[in-house]
């Protein structure tokens, strides 16, 4: 999936426990980049790398990032899920729902 300086991500997470709030959608690209490691950031504001924990537990959260402004240029290979809490290990759970990657000025 080729990126220009319109496309977006979107994706709901619904966190069932607190680690949970550590999982996310990261993008390979075809360089072997990573959308976790671009510096990237949300629409809140937050780092789209999974070491920080997003939404409210028992909650669907919606997580929107243009990620053009980082990626423009690139292409995706692969979607992945990923989940980085160094100071924590053990069980999570939760879901993820919607992913959407799209042009667009709406998120």
């Amino acid at each position: 999936i080729p990126i220009n300086p319109k496309t977006k991500l979107s994706f709901w997470t619904y966190p069932q426990m607190a680690l949970a709030r550590y999982v996310t959608v990261d993008l390979i690209l075809s360089d072997g980049t990573t959308l976790s490691n671009s510096n990237a950031l949300d629409t809140t504001g937050l780092s789209m790398h999974s070491s920080v924990g997003k939404g409210m537990i028992n909650t669907w959260n919606k997580i929107t990032s243009n990620i053009g402004l980082w990626l423009n240029g690139k292409t995706i290979t692969r979607i992945c899920i990923s989940y980085d809490n160094a100071l924590e290990t053990g069980n999570f759970r939760g879901y993820i729902d919607d992913i959407s990657i799209y042009e667009g000025d709406n998120d």
